[in-house]
């Protein structure tokens, strides 16, 4: 059964138009077509209905490939766009190719127009639905960036090279960076050279053992050197390949603080303590020592005993 083909056909020769729709029907598509020969010709075409493949002649008196293929590209549709011209050259034809064409023919070589026809529906299909899966990307990374830009932790996401590939505005504010200058650079454009060094051997680490961990960090930040208490972990594909690095961190630099300064003071009081008991064991000891000196002498204990109701 032949397969339905809507042909937009920008061309100034009725016959050379009829060519191409037999040769089309030859090769087994059941065409739909339309001839225009100018700009406005061509965008009411394109307004009308839709279509599966442009054929353009280059040069005609009032229109050209070239313009035809910018109308095209001006109406936002990705669409197969064939060139076809007696008199077109290798140069002109390549940058027809550079700037948007899928491929041209020479008028007295269209016996390949039907396979060059099938090529360029085939990779149509395929250019639209890596564009559908771009935009899901886009739409889901969108959807991530919100997340992470809700927490108050670092978020970040690196490659293989250690190239920060996503990232949540707490990194920034860190470091004192904008989003524009963390994307694509790796450690070394965020910490003097010696603490990137360290947090790039721990990421390889991480990687090399294939396993989540959660550890300190000490760097310096804008607001001077700080401790994180880092989580990371590989980043897997759809087929379980490593592909970067997770990691979200959490600024733990007041807390420390605060902990140390708490154990001090215990250590402080503890000391105190440990003093006081020992005071107080020493003036118990004198006054046995008195009572007994004071027994030496014949006199009475000057202290009561332990167990005495004196």
């Amino acid at each position: 059964m032949s397969k339905p083909l809507a042909v937009l056909i920008v061309e100034d020769s009725e016959s050379d138009a009829e060519i191409i729709v037999r040769l089309l029907n030859k090769a087994d598509y059941a065409v739909v077509s339309e001839r225009v020969e100018t700009a406005e010709g061509m965008r009411a075409a394109l307004a009308k209905r839709t279509w599966d493949v442009v054929i353009s002649d280059y040069a005609m008196p009032q229109f050209d490939g070239s313009a035809a293929l910018t109308v095209l590209q001006a109406a936002g549709q990705d669409l197969p766009f064939i060139v076809v011209s007696g008199t077109i050259g290798e140069e002109t034809a390549v940058a027809m190719m550079r700037a948007g064409a899928h491929d041209y023919l020479m008028k007295n070589h269209l016996v390949r127009l039907g396979p060059v026809v099938a090529r360029e529906l085939r990779e149509a299909v395929v250019r639209r639905e890596h564009g559908r899966l771009d935009e899901k990307l886009r739409s889901n990374q969108a959807l991530l960036q919100s997340v992470i830009d809700g927490t108050s932790d670092a978020v970040y996401v690196k490659d293989l090279q250690g190239r920060y590939l996503l990232c949540n505005k707490v990194v920034g504010q860190i470091v004192g960076k904008s989003m524009a200058e963390l994307l694509g650079k790796d450690d070394t454009a965020l910490f003097p050279p010696d603490e990137a060094r360290q947090v790039m051997a721990g990421d390889c680490q991480i990687l090399a053992s294939d396993s989540v961990s959660t550890y300190e960090e000490f760097v310096t930040t804008r607001a001077g050197p700080a401790t994180f208490l880092s989580t990371k972990g590989p980043v897997r594909d759809a087929q379980g390949r490593v592909i970067g690095l997770f990691g979200i961190a959490r600024d733990v630099t007041e807390s420390k603080r605060m902990e140390m300064a708490l154990r001090a003071r215990n250590e402080e009081l503890e000391r105190f303590n440990k003093a006081g008991v020992g005071r107080e064991l020493r003036m118990i000891e004198l006054k046995q020592e008195l009572n007994e000196l004071c027994v030496k002498l014949g006199e009475p204990p000057r202290y009561p005993t332990a167990g005495s109701n004196q």
